[in-house]
Parts: C-alpha cells; sequence; structure tokens
C-alpha cells in the first residue's frame, strides 16, 4: 500500500507514515536502521551477531523515493543499500487510528 504522506523529522529524529485508510505508522530512526532490509543487515539479523552501533548510525542523511514502492533510506556513517518497501514499513508496526496518535502526544 502506497502512504498517502510521508514526513521526516530529522530534528525529533522520526519518520512518520500517513497510509490512505487513516492510520499513521511513526519509526525513530534507530528503529528504521535495526530493521534495515538490505542483504548485508538481514544476515546479521539472521545470524544474531551482535552489533556495535556507533552514534552516526542512527541519523539520516537523507531519503529518496523508489518509484511508487518503496523509500531508500542514506545513514550520515555511508549506509544506504536499505530500500524500505511500504508493505515491509506497515508490517513493522501496528498502523494505529491518526486521531488516537494526536490524542496521545497533546498528553505529552
Amino acid at each position: 500500500m502506497q502512504p498517502k504522506h510521508v514526513h521526516i523529522s530529522k530534528r525529533a529524529g522520526t519518520m512518520t507514515i500517513e497510509w490512505p485508510d487513516g492510520t499513521r505508522s511513526e519509526f525513530t530512526f534507530e528503529e528504521l536502521r535495526k530493521a534495515c532490509p538490505c542483504a548485508l543487515c538481514e544476515e546479521e539479523r539472521k545470524q544474531n551477531r551482535p552489533k556495535l552501533w556507533i552514534p552516526e548510525a542512527f541519523q539520516l542523511a537523507d531519503a529518496v523515493l523508489v518509484g511508487n514502492y518503496a523509500i531508500n533510506l542514506i545513514w550520515v556513517d555511508g549506509h544506504n543499500d536499505g530500500i524500505y518497501h511500504w508493505d515491509y514499513l506497515r508490517s513493522l508496526k501496528t498502523p494505529e487510528p491518526a486521531a488516537s496518535q494526536e490524542a496521545a502526544s497533546e498528553q505529552s
């Protein structure tokens, strides 16, 4: 499912996706980097290899749309192989109704 809107906040370190069905998914940059779908990161997760993260690993340098099916996240540490398909991102977290997220942020 292609998103309706994607908002990236480098200051907050988050990416929020609004889906056509009225739900939203919000990810921290750390969550996104640790869920990188590239072959190297997938293999490391399968092997349960401990990873030593440097702070730059969770800083986003750029984001580039890949057709209408994905987004490529480019990290400050140079890692740029992860192409995050929209369906993959939607599967990482159960999207919440937009209204409940707005209420939660108002309570914070």
